[in-house]
């Protein structure tokens, strides 16, 4: 059927012995204070042979991570709800990569040099667009959250919620894409952006007519039978099964749990294209399961298998990105491990998060976090290399029983 079945590792081949160095590299990471807790799913040729939970919510806190617990994803977001939605919406002949944005979202561009940009250019990040804005700051004054654009209880127009007892005006959001629009263009080279998935989102709910948040849950998550990933998790879960991420004590002042931590989408009421979707390690592999199944799931032919072909290759000579998706790069150090083939794809988030899925060793792996915690100052995470040494142990484990 394409879904993902749970094994053992015996019965694959695979090293249990060999798997225990995961264990270690893992508690490793908690120990030195990397972060508080983590969630591991491995899986080749569709059959999970690891899945572990290891830590805890908080240094602090005696709430042991499960495999069930629910991470913010941040810009996986960009790979699991986004393009996922746009590849999904290709297959239907409803969206076409190759267009621009003043094809699709002409009220949001018309009369401005934003309106030619590419899609394709915007999720190889390559069109020039700026990194990203600190939307936040221009709301408060003196520490303390403007109260024309806030207010700590939801009436209108403060109908989006930023955070507990934090709701921002409806309003702001024209702001928000304005100030997009003003700052100028780049030369086209690759250069990381967030800012390209604000309009993603705003095209994916042009093309549906429904709210992105609903629509990845009805036609992308809800058929394939994920039940953990979503915006707004607090919607559908209780508290305590979700990871907290920053103690955050420049905007919202307070430990964001279930609300997203990346400011701009939590400006947007915790949804964009960038960041928002939070999910466990067991669902977001099965959504990488569909694209290594060339969009197969469930028996059902969910993404044409040259839309997963065309999106997961790499689109510009001196840019190592596919559409939406990362890839290895050809020099340096590249978000996955270098033992991956150069066919893998994948995609890290700010918060300590990575999925990475390799055709060419039918490899599905993920890795959940929230290095964030208590402030996403931690960069730990990066020297200690975890989640690359994770899949390097992974990629040896499989290698091995090959011989």
């Amino acid at each position: 059927s394409g879904r993902l079945k749970f094994s053992n590792p015996q019965e694959l081949g695979i090293s249990v012995k060999k798997l225990k160095e995961i264990d270690s590299i893992a508690l490793k990471g908690i120990k030195e204070g990397a972060y508080p807790g983590c969630q591991i799913v491995a899986a080749v040729d569709g059959k999970v042979f690891y899945r572990k939970s290891f830590g805890s919510h908080t240094y602090k806190n005696k709430n042991k991570v499960k495999n069930t617990d629910i991470y913010d994803l941040a810009s996986i977001t960009k790979i699991a709800a986004s393009t996922t939605s746009l590849m999904y919406l290709q297959s239907q002949n409803k969206f076409d990569v190759k267009k621009e944005l003043i094809d699709y979202i002409p009220e949001l561009v018309e009369n401005n040099k934003f309106g030619h940009l590419g899609l394709k250019e915007i999720l190889c990040h390559q069109s020039g667009l700026h990194p990203w804005i600190p939307f936040y700051l221009k709301t408060i004054n003196d520490g303390t959250l403007n109260p024309e654009i806030y207010n700590s209880y939801y009436k209108e127009p403060f109908t989006l919620k930023v955070a507990d007892n934090i709701f921002i005006s409806k309003y702001y959001t024209d702001t928000m894409y304005n100030r997009i629009k003003n700052k100028k263009l780049n030369e086209k080279k690759y250069r990381y952006s967030d800012l390209g998935y604000f309009y993603i989102k705003r095209i994916i709910e042009k093309i549906s007519n429904q709210n992105f948040e609903f629509f990845v849950k009805d036609h992308i998550y809800s058929p394939l039978g994920f039940r953990t990933l979503c915006f707004n998790p607090l919607k559908y879960f209780p508290k305590n099964r979700i990871v907290p991420s920053e103690n955050d004590t420049y905007y919202r002042n307070q430990v964001l749990q279930g609300h997203v931590h990346d400011m701009g989408a939590a400006m947007l009421g915790g949804v964009c294209g960038h960041a928002g979707l939070f999910g466990n390690a067991t669902d977001l592999a099965s959504l990488f399961q569909m694209f290594l199944n060339k969009g197969m799931y469930l028996n059902n032919q969910f993404v044409n298998s040259d839309v997963i072909d065309l999106y997961t290759k790499k689109q510009y000579s001196s840019n190592h990105r596919a559409i939406g998706f990362d890839k290895k790069k050809s020099t340096g150090k590249s978000t996955c491990n270098d033992i991956a083939s150069r066919n893998s794809f994948g995609h890290s988030g700010f918060t300590g998060t990575l999925a990475w899925s390799d055709p060419d060793n039918k490899l599905n792996y993920v890795f959940l976090s929230n290095r964030v915690y208590p402030t996403m100052d931690n960069r730990k995470i990066i020297t200690l290399d975890t989640r690359r040494e994770i899949q390097r142990v992974l990629y040896e484990a499989i290698q091995e029983r090959k011989k």
